[in-house]
């Protein structure tokens, strides 16, 4: 089935006896972003549906020991972040990959940006690979 909602409608879609997993294209650098600015992307919008930023805070301050930096191919997996709705009030469980995307604002980043079509379409495939490989070992 396919959904063409935003992300914060589309679990509440999904079959109860199904695994959700949602990416994250996050801040390498912080935890969720532009949440704090009341920023409107990607992340942002996740975050604001669900208690995903309490989840990268317990990420940052527990298991990465305060520091907060995204491998360029690698990603961290967050399971059970909570997803709610205020018009129902339902909640929905749903795991979460998060992993550095590539910045196109100019604003400082920790990897540069690919400059060929061949080494976006090479950075790209790997990242894809490496979101594979985590639900794969998480399902």
């Amino acid at each position: 089935t396919y959904v063409n909602k935003g992300i914060e409608k589309a679990v509440f879609d999904v079959p109860e006896d199904a695994q959700i997993i949602v990416l994250n294209f996050a801040n390498e650098r912080s935890p969720g972003g532009g949440y704090l600015r009341h920023a409107w992307a990607q992340e942002e919008i996740i975050l604001y549906n669900s208690d995903g930023y309490r989840a990268l805070l317990d990420l940052k301050y527990g298991r990465m020991g305060g520091g907060y930096a995204m491998p360029e191919f690698g990603l961290a997996y967050v399971r059970d972040i909570c997803f709610f709705d205020k018009k129902t009030d339902k909640n929905r469980k749903a795991d979460m990959l998060v992993s550095a995307c590539y910045c196109l604002t100019g604003s400082p980043q920790l990897y540069d940006n690919p400059k060929t079509d061949e080494e976006w379409e090479t950075k790209t495939l790997a990242k894809f690979n490496a979101f594979m490989a985590a639900a794969v070992a998480n399902t």
